[in-house]
């Protein structure tokens, strides 16, 4: 619009000089009123330059500063701050304002490289991951079918496959039944031992908690670590329901119904000080 105006005032002066001369005694006054408003133009017009300038310098240094953030984020491992990061970084990028278009192309071709560099980076670890998690499915699913068909013939046995079973790897939750499914066949296997069941589930669950620290495998702790706290919440609540319910018996003595639910109260505190065992060994585990 500028632009246009300065082509426009040329043409007004061109035309005020065709006019040719007035008389001397207004000439001046004319010529001096011309030179005001020409004058005032020029001021504004220089003055929108010079705070345009400005604006585009402004322009320039949040897109560079935009394009250093991305550079120095590129090749971070902390995939999902980081993506954070770059989102936000490329909504502000919209909001900086013009620069002149050498500029501008050179600083937007910068930025979006880092960012794709990055995002690249980032969709190939996913991927990466999610094939792992793929072959650890498809592992544990053959795993499962061998179990079902082996035969075990001592607790070794069971330790064995337990270890086999936690090196394949931690699925999503949406597969956890398979673990389910795992822990019960393993118990199917050896319950011709005669064994106890606690002993058991003491030893297979010791070697899978080692194996997971061996491996490091905070997912999988995490995993454990949560399925044990969710049970002995779970029984903490049936205990107390139980002794609540026996409130109801009142003192009749004999009562074989009481009996029966003082049997109950006593098996589920046994399950209860099982699983308060398990977590102590758990936390001992970490260490």
């Amino acid at each position: 619009q500028w632009q246009q105006a300065s082509r426009r005032l040329n043409e007004l002066r061109n035309a005020f000089k065709a006019v040719g001369f007035v008389k001397s005694e207004e000439n001046d006054l004319i010529w001096e009123e011309y030179r005001a408003a020409q004058r005032e133009f020029n001021q504004l017009k220089n003055k929108f330059y010079k705070e345009e300038k400005k604006r585009q310098q402004d322009s320039f240094d949040a897109k560079k500063a935009l394009v250093e953030l991305a550079q120095s984020v590129q090749d971070s491992e902390d995939f999902a701050e980081t993506a954070n990061v770059l989102k936000k970084a490329q909504a502000d990028w919209k909001k900086t304002g013009y620069v002149n278009k050498k500029d501008g192309d050179r600083l937007w071709e910068e930025f979006r490289a880092a960012c794709n560099h990055f995002f690249d980076r980032m969709n190939g670890q996913r991927k990466a991951a999610q094939n792992k998690v793929n072959s650890a499915i498809d592992a544990k699913k053959k795993a499962l079918a061998e179990l079902k068909s082996a035969t075990l013939t001592s607790l070794e046995d069971a330790l064995a496959w337990s270890e086999k079973w936690t090196a394949l790897g931690v699925v999503p939750r949406k597969f956890q039944q398979l673990d389910e499914d795992f822990d019960q066949a393993l118990s199917d296997a050896i319950a011709h031992l005669g064994l106890s069941a606690f002993d058991v589930e003491n030893a297979l669950w010791e070697s899978k908690i080692s194996g997971l620290v061996q491996a490091d495998d905070q997912d999988g702790l995490v995993a454990q670590r949560n399925a044990l706290r969710d049970r002995l919440d779970q029984a903490k609540k049936e205990l107390h329901q139980l002794e609540n319910n026996i409130a109801f018996f009142g003192n009749s003595k004999g009562n074989p119904l009481l009996a029966m639910a003082q049997q109950k109260i006593e098996e589920q505190q046994v399950l209860v000080d099982h699983l308060v065992a398990m977590r102590k060994k758990f936390n001992r585990l970490l260490k």
